[in-house]
């Protein structure tokens, strides 16, 4: 053993030999020295003198399977208030944990017992001690056999204990309290832009002058029928946008081809209007100023953190990756909850930001309508199961979280324990969304034109009119004037000389 002090004689670095007694003689086995392999924090090693493993084995009694309450992953049952051992626990990992028991992979059936983080960590290395703490500090004291919980794999953890390959993915997003909705009265005017209501208001007033002009110039095709002129254009073309009769219609070709093209308008505009509001009505609409990972760090309004002696605490300490450092450097200490539970309290205090695994808060969002989640997941990382450094069983463990993948066990276990929606409609994506848009005026410009066709038609019709009219009238002046003139020269034959 060989230990080193400082200036402030506090120790800074130490090594330590392990040996066995056996066949009268002591053999080294391991050795507990820092920096191994170029890292800059300690390890332990296991040698494996004359071909003999010295590897940690599964253990032939129950194996001590340590883990942390978080929900969904692993939850006390409420229903239960006597329970002992594993029956007290429900959730994703109490099902992968009897699943892994299962698997042909061990030769032997084997036993475990859940039991929970005494300190409720996920597990850090204070730089101070150079000690672990959390689940990482339990597999390395050889108080736990393995972890299974939601303990991301990052290289730090990694040098201190080996994983098996990630049986989950896991990103970061944010957790907020779900804003208060103000109710507007003039929610009737939110399917359609202003620009749109605008323009339907300028097709009125053109398709009323219009008409009365059409009227007015055109021949009417029934002469006991009163054209529609003045004042009301104005209530027929208000009257069939509503779609309400009015007691007069057009009179001339030229109106009708207008009143045509105004009456397709008005289907397809009232279709478009009455089924973007069922969808606002439907649809709860936030206003919230964070939408986004970057609109978060551009603020100091609203405060955000995480867990202490987390992952997520870590990639945020560690990373030089703006605007993650940045948010970095503003998370003090009152801004750092010690669990969870702490965190989701604070966020329904109102003004905070809780930064957490994407999986637990799209739980939570999904079951208590009180938080939303914000963004989309980064620093995508694994979730593996945690062994002593050098464990001979982690390969059976990997080849069990394989199987269980490879036969869609655990998607099965993601569907059952993250299916429970309760906030919004099974068909809707989210309860609180900002994905219904007005209607703006490229959606519905296409009916616009049809309505200028229609115009341009029934102004084309005006004019034929009006000229057929005119060489109508003039042909029958003339021949009126030629027929006088045969009278007048014709000789009166019944006067009597």
């Amino acid at each position: 053993m060989t230990v080193e002090f400082g200036e402030d004689k506090r120790r800074i670095d130490f090594s330590w030999d392990i040996y066995s007694f056996s066949d009268y003689r002591l053999t080294k086995t391991a050795e507990w020295v820092k920096g191994i392999d170029g890292s800059k924090e300690s390890r332990l090693r296991f040698l494996h003198p004359e071909g003999i493993s010295l590897r940690p084995r599964w253990p032939r009694k129950k194996a001590k399977v340590v883990t942390i309450l978080e929900k969904p992953w692993i939850m006390t049952k409420e229903s239960l208030t006597n329970c002992t051992g594993n029956e007290c626990f429900e959730g994703f990992v109490v099902d992968m944990m009897t699943e892994i028991a299962k698997q042909p992979v061990f030769q032997h059936s084997i036993e475990y017992e859940l039991y929970i983080v005494p300190d409720g960590l996920f597990g850090n290395l204070d730089p101070e001690s150079m000690e672990w703490n959390g689940i990482m500090g339990e597999i390395i004291s050889g108080n736990a056999t393995l972890s299974l919980a939601p303990l991301s794999i990052n290289k730090q953890r990694e040098e201190a204990v080996d994983f098996t390959k990630p049986f989950k993915t896991r990103g970061i997003t944010m957790l907020i309290k779900t804003p208060e909705s103000s109710p507007s009265f003039f929610q009737f005017l939110a399917p359609l832009s202003y620009q749109v209501w605008g323009m339907i208001l300028l097709a009125m007033v053109v398709m009323s002058l219009a008409l009365s002009l059409y009227e007015k110039s055109g021949t009417r095709q029934r002469s006991d029928m009163l054209p529609i002129i003045g004042q009301e254009s104005c209530w027929f073309a208000f009257g069939t946008l509503m779609q309400e009769g009015t007691e007069v219609s057009p009179v001339t070709v030229a109106g009708r081809i207008l009143t045509a093209a105004w009456w397709f308008f008005a289907m397809i505009l009232i279709s478009s209007y009455t089924a973007n509001l069922a969808a606002f009505l439907t649809v709860k609409k936030i206003n919230s100023p964070i939408e986004s990972i970057s609109d978060l760090a551009a603020q100091t309004k609203i405060k955000y953190g995480t867990v202490r002696e987390s992952g997520v605490l870590t990639f945020f300490r560690n990373t030089q990756i703006e605007p993650y450092r940045t948010m970095a450097q503003r998370m003090g200490p009152d801004s750092l909850v010690n669990n969870t539970a702490e965190g989701l309290a604070r966020v329904l205090e109102g003004s905070y930001a809780f930064l957490w695994d994407n999986s637990v808060n799209n739980y939570i969002a999904a079951t208590d309508c009180r938080y939303t989640e914000i963004g989309d997941p980064f620093d995508h990382k694994g979730f593996g199961i945690g062994v002593p450094t050098g464990a001979a069983y982690r390969e059976n463990l990997t080849l069990a979280v394989l199987s269980l993948a490879d036969n869609g066990i655990l998607d099965q276990l993601m569907d059952k324990w993250w299916k429970a929606d309760e906030c919004h409609a099974p068909d809707e994506s989210s309860k609180y969304t900002n994905d219904t848009e007005e209607l703006k005026l490229e959606n519905v410009a296409g009916i616009f034109f049809v309505l200028a066709a229609g115009l341009l038609l029934g102004l084309v019709a005006c004019l034929v009119d009006k000229y057929t009219n005119l060489f109508t009238r003039r042909q029958k002046k003339d021949a009126g004037g030629v027929g006088m003139t045969m009278n007048v020269m014709q000789p009166d034959y019944t006067k009597k000389s």
